[in-house]
């Protein structure tokens, strides 16, 4: 029967077992289950980096460790990241934390530093599921519309195209026009009395 470790707020699996299956064959039940049960070949492990990272966090005092504490107990335990701290392995194993289920947010007190993980393996070796992102509608922004009309050639439309109006039978006022306060009723501006200018039905 699995055992059940408690972290600060969650219970999870106790993951000895399942770790100590990552070995071909797998690692006797006499050896701790950490880093140490590896040994320091001098070079960079031959271990994905995912599995040292678990071991480091199921070794750990308490079953949880912050990214800066996952890069430490490497660093105790290998001369290659000793000897290589600034490489991007460093940054792998903070995407690894990130995109594998297996890894854990735990809740902390206020007091530390850095974001505590531990290991639920009840969510297999799989990513986690990815947020879906809304598709927003492709609508041009203000200044994108603007740019689209700047763009357009000045020779688009073609000047020297012409069309035929319609003809009226009924004689055109003749201006220049002044406008009421409305602007729809126009005055000879020369005297004269008030008129409208109804709509032509052959229009």
């Amino acid at each position: 029967m699995s055992t059940v470790y408690q972290s600060s707020s969650t219970n999870y699996v106790d993951a000895g077992h399942y770790l100590r299956q990552a070995w071909t064959p797998p690692l006797p039940s006499g050896f701790v289950v950490n880093l140490w049960c590896l040994p320091d070949p001098g070079v960079k492990p031959s271990q994905s980096l995912i599995l040292l990272a678990k071991l480091a966090i199921y070794g750990s005092t308490r079953g949880m460790l912050t990214l800066q504490g996952i890069i430490n107990a490497l660093q105790d335990r290998f001369l290659f990241f000793r000897q290589n701290p600034g490489e991007p392995w460093t940054r792998s194993i903070r995407h690894f934390l990130s995109l594998k289920a297996m890894f854990v947010k735990v809740e902390q007190s206020m007091s530390r530093k850095g974001v505590l993980w531990t290991l639920d393996i009840t969510q297999g070796e799989g990513d986690k599921r990815k947020r879906k992102r809304r598709i927003r509608p492709n609508h041009p922004t203000p200044s994108q519309a603007e740019q689209m009309v700047s763009n357009e050639p000045l020779d688009s439309c073609d000047a020297s195209q012409t069309f035929d109006l319609p003809t009226s039978s009924r004689p055109l006022a003749v201006g220049p026009f002044r406008y009421d306060s409305y602007g729809t009723i126009p005055y000879p501006e020369y005297g004269g009395s008030h008129f409208t200018l109804e709509p032509d039905s052959t229009l």
